[in-house]
């Protein structure tokens, strides 16, 4: 489920794979108990499960759903004008200047 979530969502190949490993070392570092660095394993491999969900709103939206999903994970989300300087780069692509 993992690998269909990378590429539904632009990343690469075993990109949750990649961040389930780094989050249990990370839990490891921190002396989590064993059932919590699980845990952490567990979530990290399906940190973006679901995020395909909107995938016919979103190629309307964009054009193409993948791109813009891959573009996004480098846009820092607590950061307003990152967010909104994504969102005037990449909405409206699947529109055309007469309509959608």
């Amino acid at each position: 489920m993992s690998i269909a979530t990378d590429l539904g969502t632009g990343q690469p190949l075993e990109h949750a794979l990649r961040t389930a490993i780094l989050a249990a070392r990370l839990g490891d570092l921190a002396e989590l108990s064993p059932s919590a660095v699980v845990d952490a394993y567990c979530i990290s491999l399906l940190h973006s499960f679901g995020c395909t969900s909107d995938a016919t709103e979103q190629t309307e939206l964009f054009g193409d759903d993948i791109e813009p999903r891959a573009k996004f994970a480098l846009v820092d989300g607590g950061n307003p004008e990152e967010v909104t300087a994504f969102l005037r780069d990449v909405s409206g692509a699947g529109t055309t200047a007469g309509g959608s």
